[in-house]
C-alpha cells in the first residue's frame, strides 16, 4: 500500500511571531555576551587639583589605589647660598637635624620622571606632547624641577626649566612612569609656577594616567570619550600631606 507523501506542516502566525522573538532575544544575548568578552578600551583617568606645593610633601596617587606614587615638595636650604628647590620625590622622610623633609638619594621603587636634555632637571612638557617608551626617564628617588639660589649680597640665580629664568611657567606637564601590578603605566602632573623677586609658588593643577600598560599618554588631555574624570576625596587630599 502506497504511503501518502508528507507535507511540511504549516505554523500558525502566532507561533511564527513567538519563534522570531526567541531568535531575536538569543541574538541580542549573544551580542551582549560578546561585548562583555571584549577587553576594555584604553582610558585616561584624570584627577583635577588645585594644591599649592609647600615644604610639606604632597602625595600623588595616580590610580587611587591607596599607594602614593610620587610626592611634590619645596625644599629650603638655609645655608649660603640659600636654595629653594621644587622636587619630585618617591619616599620623603622627616629629618629632625634639618628640621625638614628629605628625599632619599638612592633608587627606590623605580617610579620615574621624564628628564630634560640637561639631565639634571625634570622636563617642563608642553600640552600635546606624548609621554611614552623611549623618553629619558630618571628613576632616582629625587628629581629637581628647578629653583632659585640667593647668595650673600642678594644675588639671585634661577635654574631649571620650571622656573624659566625667573619668569615661571603656566600649565606645564611633569611626565611620570609608575607601576600597577608590576607593569609600567605613563602619566602626568600639571603644574604652574609663579615667581617673585627671589622665590616662587608652585601649584599642582591636576594629574592623570593611562590605564593600559606601556601605552603613551598625551600631556594635558582631559576631554574625550576615552577620559574618565575622578575627583580626589577629602580623605585622599588630607592623606596627601605627609
Amino acid at each position: 500500500m502506497k504511503r501518502p507523501s508528507r507535507q511540511p506542516a504549516e505554523l500558525s502566525e502566532s507561533l511564527h511571531r513567538q519563534l522570531s522573538s526567541y531568535a531575536l532575544a538569543a541574538s541580542a544575548a549573544g551580542v551582549g555576551m560578546l561585548a562583555l568578552a571584549q577587553p576594555a578600551g584604553a582610558k585616561i583617568v584624570y584627577t583635577p587639583a588645585n594644591v599649592t606645593i609647600t615644604t610639606k610633601p604632597f602625595a600623588i596617587d595616580l590610580n587611587h589605589d591607596g599607594i602614593n606614587d610620587f610626592y611634590l615638595q619645596q625644599y629650603y636650604s638655609h645655608f649660603y647660598p640659600k636654595n629653594n628647590d621644587l622636587l619630585a620625590c618617591n619616599n620623603p622622610f622627616y629629618q629632625s637635624t634639618h628640621r625638614a623633609y628629605i628625599c632619599y638619594t638612592k633608587p627606590s621603587n623605580l617610579n620615574g620622571v621624564v628628564m630634560s636634555s640637561f639631565r639634571k632637571f625634570a622636563s617642563a612638557l608642553r600640552p600635546g606632547v606624548k609621554i611614552r617608551r623611549g623618553d629619558r626617564i630618571r628613576v632616582n628617588n629625587v628629581v629637581r624641577l628647578g629653583g632659585v639660589s640667593v647668595s650673600p649680597g642678594s644675588t639671585t640665580r634661577w635654574y631649571g626649566p620650571w622656573v624659566n629664568g625667573g619668569e615661571g611657567v603656566k600649565d606645564r606637564f611633569l611626565g611620570l612612569r609608575f607601576k600597577i601590578n608590576g607593569l609600567y603605566h605613563f602619566g602626568w602632573a600639571r603644574i604652574s609656577i609663579t615667581t617673585t623677586k627671589n622665590t616662587f609658588t608652585a601649584v599642582l593643577k591636576g594629574y592623570a594616567y593611562e590605564t593600559v600598560p606601556h601605552k603613551p599618554i598625551i600631556a594635558g588631555k582631559t576631554r574625550g570619550p576615552d577620559v574618565i574624570v575622578r575627583h580626589a576625596t577629602l580623605g585622599e587630599l588630607a592623606a596627601g600631606r605627609k
